[in-house]
């Protein structure tokens, strides 16, 4: 069993629960056959200046998971806060891989969960001690439709990116579409594991018949999600057959809630705040289908949360969602930015929900994404790597 040491830039921590969420779960996943120790650092506003806290979290039997909270000066100057914030953020990475090495010995290597910030320890990581690390990127600002992206980042930025992924002895992304940038970026050919899906808490069951049809979307309700489109098409739909209902999981948004007055569907479109996994499990088990119109997406990880459960889907025709949908046996593809095609979608599905089996849908989902089949997909890189 290979024992490996996870540098995080992103991780659910006590200020915001959801930050690099499917990494947690990757996690979950990959401990079953291989000894992880996993090392997240955070600034914590709440915290004084020069304040350190550690919480030690141990989930599984083969993973242990370290995050270091620091406080910075609130009453410095902007430049002089940040300045602080970046040195803490470095100098407590480095004290806690030092500090793992001196009790526990060197690891067979290490893993960057999204290069940065993370990636500029591992690579201090790999001079000092000449431990090799692989990079797990996730992040959609590679993408050319994000706003911002990695194309209009400043040049010092770019120059560390750069050397990050240099220094890497393997790159791995959780898609091909997102790898496609990778390899246009930095020159790198990334293997492909994707994200995973827990099919012990998300799997098909009894849904609730009121007569009504129930779509579900749930993300981050924000300019890569385009949820003004969803709600137009919901507009569209629901004028032609007001027996649906549209389901809306993630932060609150005003603005969204005047659109659906303006829409005249308010009285259909309820609003959740965000959900723990066992929440939407059930929210996702009680709804008839999942809509997801993104803009990009570097994976889209409800899409497969969605089918474990048996729901089929409806997405956009953007490219990464050739990898997890199934045209017309786990979902329905759509033209991006077209309302009126995303609402026949709609009645599509409403008035023909036969057309697609929960179980099949469900299976299709495990056998590609489920934490035993992605864990083993993982651990073969670290035989490899390491």
């Amino acid at each position: 069993m290979k024992k490996v040491l996870w540098l995080c830039s992103w991780f659910p921590n006590r200020l915001n629960a959801f930050e690099g969420d499917p990494i947690e779960r990757l996690a979950l996943a990959a401990a079953a056959l291989s000894k992880i120790t996993l090392l997240f650092v955070k600034k914590d506003p709440n915290l004084p200046a020069g304040k350190t806290e550690t919480v030690t979290e141990q989930p599984h039997p083969n993973l242990e998971i370290i995050k270091l909270y620091y406080g910075v000066p609130a009453k410095w100057g902007v430049l002089v806060a940040k300045t602080y914030s970046t040195i803490q953020y470095y100098k407590l990475f480095i004290q806690q891989i030092k500090k793992h090495i001196a009790e526990n010995g060197l690891p067979n290597g290490i893993q960057v969960n999204v290069a940065m910030k993370a990636g500029l320890p591992a690579v201090w990581a790999k001079q000092k001690f000449k431990l090799p690390f692989i990079i797990v990127e996730r992040n959609g600002w590679f993408l050319p439709e994000a706003n911002p992206n990695y194309r209009s980042t400043n040049f010092i930025n770019k120059w560390l990116y750069k050397k990050v992924y240099k220094e890497a002895k393997a790159v791995v992304s959780v898609s091909a579409h997102l790898a496609t940038y990778l390899k246009q970026w930095f020159n790198r050919n990334a293997i492909v594991v994707p994200n995973v899906v827990d099919t012990d808490s998300f799997y098909p069951a009894a849904t609730a018949n009121d007569g009504r049809f129930h779509y579900i979307h749930i993300s981050s309700l924000d300019y890569p999600k385009n949820p003004e489109l969803l709600l137009e098409a919901f507009a569209i739909a629901y004028q032609q057959n007001n027996s649906m209902v549209l389901h809306l999981y993630g932060p609150q948004r005003p603005a969204l809630k005047a659109l659906c007055q303006q829409l005249h569907i308010a009285n259909a479109v309820h609003f959740y705040a965000e959900a723990t996994h066992q929440q939407l499990s059930k929210a996702l088990q009680q709804a008839n289908a999942l809509l997801l119109c993104s803009r990009y997406e570097s994976f889209g990880i409800v899409v497969i949360e969605a089918q474990a459960c048996g729901l089929p889907v409806i997405v956009s025709n953007y490219k990464v969602f050739e990898e997890t949908v199934v045209p017309n046996s786990t979902g329905l593809v759509v033209e991006n930015y077209n309302a009126p095609a995303l609402a026949h979608a709609m009645l599509q599905l409403k008035n023909h929900p036969q057309a697609f089996n929960k179980n099949n849908i469900a299976a299709i989902t495990k056998e590609k994404f489920s934490y035993p089949v992605v864990a083993q997909q993982l651990t073969a890189i670290y035989q490899q790597q390491f």
